[in-house]
């Protein structure tokens, strides 16, 4: 599989996330093209717990496990530069996250293919 950053424009996201945000678009859906994502860290003020997803028209389809955070207030997880990425949504759909009600934040780098 190749680098995906040699063969597409590496995009960025930074999006907070309140407590009531479930579950929280990060990046919408484009027409026609798969969000892969290649790194993320993320902060919360509070424990808890959350997962990312793939958002078709329909129901969302989870593309990663349960992640746990657990130092409330500093980064609590942190997912480095992966050349062929961490996860990729379904043709068309967005990316979010569903969370178990915290507050927080998410960064991150992803190229749509």
């Amino acid at each position: 599989m190749e680098d995906l950053i040699k063969t597409h424009a590496v995009k960025t996201f930074a999006v907070a996330i309140g407590s009531g945000d479930n579950p929280k678009t990060i990046v919408a859906a484009v027409s026609g093209k798969k969000i892969c994502v290649l790194s993320y860290i993320m902060s919360s003020a509070t424990n808890g717990t959350y997962k990312w997803q793939s958002k078709p028209a329909g129901d969302a389809v989870d593309i990663s496990g349960l992640i746990y955070l657990q130092a409330a207030g500093t980064t609590v997880h942190t997912a480095p530069h992966a050349p062929r990425g961490w996860f990729v949504t379904a043709v068309g759909a967005a990316l979010q996250i569903a969370n178990s009600g915290i507050a927080g934040s998410v960064t991150g780098t992803y190229v749509e293919m």
